[in-house]
């Protein structure tokens, strides 16, 4: 069993410079990976769809109407915090699950 933290410090994070705020702490949130998310296809499916839920919730304002900017921000967000955290687990079938779902799209 391992876990992966997903973290964002929105003050530092050039990407989001609309979602900056000064002072702002750090946001993690740690997701664990059994031997059985790794087993079979639906297994990292459900994985995948975990360390999205994470970084949703690590970068914020889920559940708010957003406008266009931070929207944007917000989504290269949860992006980052994804590819980082699929990079850190060193699953090739997960990494190559995330590859396929940003060139198509979620099912």
């Amino acid at each position: 069993m391992r876990t992966l933290l997903l973290a964002c410090v929105l003050a530092a994070t050039a990407a989001t410079p609309a979602l900056a705020r000064p002072g702002a702490e750090t946001a993690a949130i740690a997701v664990t990976i059994n031997d059985r998310d790794l087993a079979t296809a639906e297994g990292l499916a459900r994985l995948h769809a975990r360390i999205e839920r994470a970084a949703r919730r690590v970068c914020g304002y889920e559940g708010r109407v957003l406008p266009l900017y931070e929207h944007r921000a917000r989504a290269a967000c949860i992006e980052a915090r994804m590819t980082h955290a699929i990079q850190t687990a060193n699953v090739p079938a997960l990494t190559a699950l995330h590859a396929t779902l940003r060139q198509t799209g979620p099912g």
